[in-house]
Formats: C-alpha cells, sequence, structure tokens
C-alpha cells in the first residue's frame, strides 16, 4: 500500500522516487520543526525525520523485496542517502547562523520597514 502510495505520488507530481525522497525529507524536516515548535537549528527534527525514513525503508524491504539482499539494502541506503542529504547539511547551517530561522517570538511587525531605510532611521 504504501510502496503504492509511493509510485502514485511521483506519477501525479512527475519526478522520480529519487526525487520524491529529497522532497519529501525536506517537507518532513519543515514540518517537524513547525510541529515541535523547535528553533531551526535544533537536532530533534531530523532525528524525527531519521525516523520516517528507517520506518519506511523496513516497510520497503519488508514488503517490496525482490531478488539478492546485497541489491535491496544498496536500494534502501541510497533511498536513506537521498532523503537525509539536504537535512543533513541544513541543520549545521542553520545552528552556524548561516541560514536564518525566524526565533518563535519574530513577528513581521519586528521586521524592519522599507520607510525606515530609506530615511536612514533605520539601524540594525
Amino acid at each position: 500500500m504504501l510502496n503504492a502510495l509511493k509510485t502514485d505520488l511521483s506519477s501525479w507530481l512527475h519526478i522520480s522516487k529519487d526525487a520524491l525522497h529529497v522532497h519529501l525529507g525536506l517537507a518532513i524536516l519543515l514540518v517537524a520543526i513547525l510541529v515541535l515548535r523547535r528553533r531551526g537549528g535544533s537536532w530533534t527534527p531530523w532525528l524525527v525525520l531519521l525516523g520516517f525514513e528507517l520506518v519506511n525503508e523496513a516497510l520497503d524491504l519488508q514488503h517490496g523485496f525482490h531478488g539478492s539482499w546485497v541489491w535491496a539494502l544498496a536500494a534502501s541506503a541510497k533511498d536513506i542517502v537521498n532523503t537525509m542529504f539536504w537535512p543533513t547539511l541544513v541543520i549545521p547551517a542553520l545552528r552556524s547562523g548561516v541560514l536564518v530561522w525566524p526565533s518563535p517570538k519574530w513577528t513581521p511587525t519586528d521586521a524592519p520597514q522599507p520607510s525606515d531605510a530609506m530615511q536612514g532611521e533605520y539601524r540594525p
């Protein structure tokens, strides 16, 4: 059932299953950050994503196994790398400040207004 859903979603979006892993990995990471209300650099959402991916691959191995274990494990390893690659780079970038995630206390009214910068009143 899960494999059929992934195949249908891949077909509907006109992307490969490998690309689906990349996109869903980032989407699950962002949802986990928002649902857990963690700052962007927290490793907890990354661990949630890893848990989802390991369960997904275990189900794939259990239900979709055809052929040798070597090929099945290689395919699972590729899927794990595709899913975890960008989130694994994003979390340290958020932690180091290279990427910025708004704090939970940030509101759009805190943002500088364009008129402030034009009048020379805005000082970061």
